[in-house]
C-alpha cells in the first residue's frame, strides 16, 4: 500500500508489537514485525492476538490493533482517512 500511495521513500517506519502480559526487560513478548525489513514478512497474525502498531510516514501514528477471525480492528475511534494540511 505505502508503494502504490507514493508513501515508501518517505518512510521513517512502520512496525509494531505484541501486547498482553509481558515481563522485563523489554515488556512487549517475542513477537515484533517491521515492513521494512524482510525477515518479519513472514509473521502469522493469529486470531484475538493484540499488537501495537507504530507507523511514521511524515507524521505519527500509534494504535492498538486486535486480530479478528473476519479482520483486524483498531482500538482507536479516530477517523483513518487521510487528511490534507497545510
Amino acid at each position: 500500500y505505502y508503494r502504490e500511495v507514493g508513501l515508501w521513500d518517505v518512510a521513517g517506519w512502520a512496525l509494531g508489537y505484541e501486547l498482553g502480559l509481558s515481563l522485563p526487560p523489554d515488556w512487549v513478548g517475542e513477537f515484533y514485525f517491521n515492513i521494512r525489513d524482510d525477515k518479519y514478512l513472514d509473521r502469522v497474525f493469529e486470531e484475538n492476538m493484540v499488537t501495537n502498531l507504530e507507523s511514521l510516514f511524515s507524521t505519527w501514528f500509534v494504535d492498538t490493533c486486535v486480530y479478528e477471525r473476519t479482520g483486524a480492528r483498531f482500538m482507536s475511534k479516530i477517523p483513518m482517512e487521510l487528511m490534507a494540511t497545510g
